[in-house]
């Protein structure tokens, strides 16, 4: 074995020693009649030669500072000699540090650049100890289930931004954490949250449009007088409200009576839907018999039984259509991106099923002068009629959006 060789060899064994059981007056003893020299001679080796001296100080300090459990300061000292002549080294140093603040996400990352880093490399041993560390700070994170309306909105955690991944999930330090969430638009939420080691939990922010704060608001309050010092007096068109908050407040400003009106609405529709189906079974019944006997009271029956189902089909439908806009303002916006295509879905499928039974069940200009032939025909076209009826409260809400985002541009 070379004589570097050897020197890098016994360094490694000496940083070993210097962290590992530094904490003790004797070990640190051990370290410095022992270690020391070699140390200094190995790094002499690779360090440029203009910070030798400076980094082996920091070193030094570094090292005096873990024994002494000041964790924060030998952070600093082993940062420092990584800024002049950044190692694996130093970068596990780094590591220990943080690790020893329970500042585990940091020390993993730490951690992983000085198992990558090719300058004075970890030895085998130290790689090992590394890992096991980087094991032990993962197990002590705290998982963090996180979910966000609206969607788009920032999380912020103790000063920085955290982005989610696909399963909406954090790892996070244990212990204080202020958290905050914002979105334009919306009122801002903050929270400050204590995290237990290992934890396993969730978060659920649902933030409230400005257009729903309260008149006494202290931010909107501010913002209106600092608008009205510097330009006077708003007019009609003008407004102390970003647009996206103009948007909030000009879809949420609703009539306390809507929604009741609108769910009466739609509770009356709904009955009035429930019997013109047991209407339509009634004059599905009348056409059978009709079929069997044509009579002149089977086909006054029939016919008393298809005006009886479309017009409760008719009425039916308006009293629904009427609700669902009137109930439509009052869905949350978040909600509104999964509502609006699945309703306008179902309402085009029901549409082109129904017009598709209208146009397939014809009868000839002879074969019409007889009611008893044509009456299958009818009452499937009058079925097409009615599902396309049924469209009309489907499509109702996803208009109503529609015309809203037409009125904001």
């Amino acid at each position: 074995m070379t004589t570097v060789a050897y020197h890098l060899n016994l360094a490694n064994h000496c940083s070993s020693i210097a962290l590992w059981g530094a904490r003790t007056g004797p070990a640190l003893i051990l370290f410095f009649v022992l270690c020391y020299p070699v140390l200094s001679h190995a790094d002499a080796i690779a360090i440029p030669a203009g910070v030798a001296k400076p980094y082996q100080s920091h070193v030094e300090q570094a090292l005096v500072h873990y024994q002494n459990q000041h964790y924060v300061e030998a952070w600093r000292m082993f940062s420092a000699a990584n800024r002049l002549w950044p190692n694996a080294r130093t970068l596990r140093g780094i590591g220990r540090a943080l690790y020893e603040l329970r500042q585990y996400r940091e020390a993993i990352d730490f951690f992983e650049y000085a198992e990558e880093s090719p300058k004075h490399p970890l030895s085998a041993a130290l790689r090992h100890e590394v890992r096991g560390l980087k094991k032990k700070a993962r197990a002590a994170l705290a998982h963090v289930k996180v979910q966000l309306s609206p969607t788009e909105a920032t999380l912020t955690i103790d000063g920085l931004e955290e982005f989610l991944g696909p399963n909406q999930e954090l790892t996070l330090d244990p212990g204080a954490h202020s958290v905050h969430v914002t979105a334009p638009g919306y009122e801002p939420e903050q929270r400050n949250v204590k995290l237990a080691q290992a934890e396993r939990t969730a978060w659920h922010f649902e933030l409230t449009p400005l257009a729903l704060a309260t008149p006494l608001d202290p931010l909107l309050k501010a913002t209106a007088q600092t608008s009205t010092a510097q330009s006077g007096p708003p007019s009609p068109n003008d407004s102390v409200l970003p647009r996206s908050a103009q948007k909030a407040r000009h879809t949420a400003t609703q009539p306390a009576w809507l929604m009741p009106v609108g769910l009466s609405l739609a509770v009356a529709g709904s009955l009035g839907a429930t019997v013109s189906v047991i209407e339509y079974g009634n004059y599905l019944n009348a056409g059978a018999k009709l079929r069997f006997r044509d009579t002149p009271e089977q086909r006054g029956a029939w016919n008393d039984r298809r005006s009886n189902t479309l017009m409760l089909s008719a009425l039916s439908a308006g009293l629904l259509s009427l609700g669902a806009a009137a109930l439509a303002p009052s869905i949350p916006r978040h909600k509104r991106s999964w509502v609006t295509p699945t309703l306008a879905i179902a309402g085009a499928v029901t549409l082109a099923t129904g017009l598709a039974l209208i146009t397939a069940n014809t009868c000839s200009r002879a074969a019409s002068e007889n009611v008893a032939t044509c009456s299958t025909a009818t009452e499937r076209q009058d079925g097409g009629t009615l599902l396309a009826m049924a469209s009309a409260p489907l499509l109702t809400i996803p208009l109503v959006y529609a015309v809203e985002w037409l009125s904001e541009l």
